[in-house]
């Protein structure tokens, strides 16, 4: 009986010691590139596992128009490492394909591409064209950005399978100065504390 409660005290001290203790985990980071170059074939084998992963922003994608007028066609889904931004598409109504994401993260709101304060996502650094695809995910190195917040625009063009229309499609955020509906985010980044050793 004694020997039962002094490894009841035991379980209980070593509870009270680990209680105050959490570890957060963070993605896989990938090693150094070899040269300044990024690849991003290798930044495709970048695993995203959203259980164990802190997502620091979620929103809609909208087609057709902001402002309450647009399509939600799937949402959007960004998170960083101390290296890398990660912006994930994910088209959830099923009458729609993705055709081409263009990406771009500044700074400055002043430093994504614009045309009387319109994006131009053909001038976005982070663009690619598809087939009819579901999911995608952009794979943005973080060296050159210093700020804790970065301001993302996020553009995609999509298909309607159901008619074949084709609509561009922006993550809902706040408007763009122009005259158009497009929009952007303000994104903070998220560190380990261990960033810059």
């Amino acid at each position: 009986m004694r020997y039962a409660s002094l490894f009841v005290i035991f379980i209980v001290a070593v509870g009270a010691l680990n209680t105050g203790c959490r570890e957060v985990h963070y993605p896989t980071e990938p090693e150094p590139l070899p040269s300044s170059r990024f690849d991003e074939a290798e930044a495709e084998d970048l695993i995203f596992d959203e259980k164990s992963t802190p997502i620091s922003f979620r929103t809609d994608l909208i087609a057709g128009g902001g402002g309450g007028t647009g399509t939600i066609v799937g949402e959007v889904v960004a998170w960083n490492t101390d290296d890398y931004l990660f912006v994930r598409y994910k088209i959830t109504d099923p009458d729609w394909a993705l055709v081409r994401t263009c990406v771009h993260a500044a700074n400055t709101l002043e430093d994504i591409p614009q045309a009387n304060g319109n994006p131009v996502p053909g001038q976005f650094s982070w663009k690619k064209n598809h087939g009819s695809i579901g999911e995608y995910r952009q794979v943005i190195p973080l060296g050159s950005h210093g700020s804790d917040y970065l301001y993302v625009a996020v553009y995609g063009s999509v298909n309607r399978l159901s008619t074949g229309d084709s609509e561009d499609a922006w993550a809902e955020g706040y408007d763009f100065p122009g005259k158009n509906w497009a929009m952007y985010l303000v994104y903070e980044m998220v560190f380990s504390k261990h960033r810059g050793n």
